[in-house]
């Protein structure tokens, strides 16, 4: 669902989707290159429902991670804060087993700029997705054992957005996600 969100709106005006420092990205822009890491992500073996451990540098490529992760069949995004260290993210593989890690920071994996390297052709998709699907895993802190993963599924993203837009009241479709820092720090159901 998430997904097809993005290309219907890329559809209906294709206005500015994310800022990136002073880079604008269209949802066109944004629906095109997660089609193309959609790709790559098969490419390099990624099925549905893997899960997809990933600490990258950009936040435009987080975004496209997650909607091409969506598009391959409900493999699962399970974003690292490179920040919590090398250990954390050993912890992290142990404990999901992913099928890729995409890492720029510490070389436990490929790095985005290898991922983007088998993005030469845009991935069609037709999957339906289900909101009771897990589409990321988030490590909770663990101030009272070791960190845990919780299992975001697809309906609460879409229901935290719903509830985003009518609660913050004039929202427009002017309005766009705006990232002045290098990397995304996952708080709660969202980035």
């Amino acid at each position: 669902m998430l997904e097809s969100l993005l290309r219907h709106r890329a559809r209906i005006e294709d206005s500015i989707a994310i800022k990136v420092g002073d880079k604008s990205y269209t949802y066109s822009q944004l629906e095109s290159l997660s089609n193309k890491v959609a790709f790559a992500l098969r490419r390099l073996g990624v099925k549905p429902s893997d899960r997809v451990v990933t600490l990258v540098k950009s936040p435009l490529y987080h975004v496209a991670l997650f909607f091409a992760l969506r598009k391959i069949g409900g493999a699962v995004l399970v974003p690292v804060n490179p920040r919590l260290g090398q250990d954390f993210l050993k912890f992290v593989i142990n404990d999901v087993s992913p099928s890729l890690v995409i890492d720029d920071y510490f070389n436990e994996g490929v790095r985005m700029d290898e991922v983007l390297k088998e993005a030469y052709d845009e991935y069609g998709y037709e999957y339906r997705m289900n909101l009771d699907e897990i589409a990321m895993i988030l490590y909770t802190g663990g101030t009272t054992g070791p960190p845990k993963g919780a299992m975001i599924h697809e309906g609460s993203i879409l229901w935290n957005a719903i509830i985003t837009v009518l609660s913050w009241g004039g929202l427009t479709k002017n309005d766009c996600t705006s990232f002045h820092y290098l990397f995304i720090i996952p708080v709660g159901g969202m980035y």
